[in-house]
């Protein structure tokens, strides 16, 4: 299965498939303590993190704490669950294009890669090679606003 994109023009371009499977965040869907996620919040603001013993959700690059009742989230997905679309590296992916990587512990981080070809970590300042091993996979975390998404399966 891949994703075909469709511009306003109708061409098409054929891209890795990016789904992520999103769930509602609410009351009555709250994810599992201590496993790796990504949030959404409702400024578009992406962020992963994890529920603690506590019931509060801490940002992994900023230690930011949320409280799970202050609304600041709106939707999130187990990254142990993104398997569609996953990419190795050294493919590269899109210049400035939000993307979420995992290292060689597993340890999954959100980034972008920039001109020079080195993954750039949010909200740290780090910068990675592609091709010194320690990055593993990546997927794209969001697809473009201007563009329609149509699943179509190819043989």
């Amino acid at each position: 299965m891949r994703s075909i994109i469709l511009d306003a023009n109708e061409n098409r371009k054929t891209v890795p498939n990016w789904k992520i499977p999103w769930q509602n965040f609410s009351a009555n869907n709250v994810p599992r303590k201590d496993t790796p996620i990504i949030f959404l919040e409702p400024s578009g603001t992406y962020f992963i993190g994890k529920i603690d013993s506590e019931g509060l959700i801490k940002a992994s690059d900023s230690n930011y704490i949320y409280s799970k009742l202050e609304s600041q989230i709106t939707h999130f997905a187990y990254i142990e669950n993104i398997r569609d679309g996953l990419i190795s590296f050294p493919n590269k992916p899109e210049i400035d294009r939000l993307i979420i990587i995992k290292d060689l512990h597993g340890t999954p981080f959100l980034g972008k890669m920039n001109e020079d070809s080195l993954i750039e970590r949010i909200g740290t300042g780090y910068r990675y090679s592609i091709r010194d091993g320690f990055l593993i996979s990546w997927i794209y975390a969001t697809c473009p606003s201007d563009l329609k998404v149509s699943i179509d399966r190819l043989n």
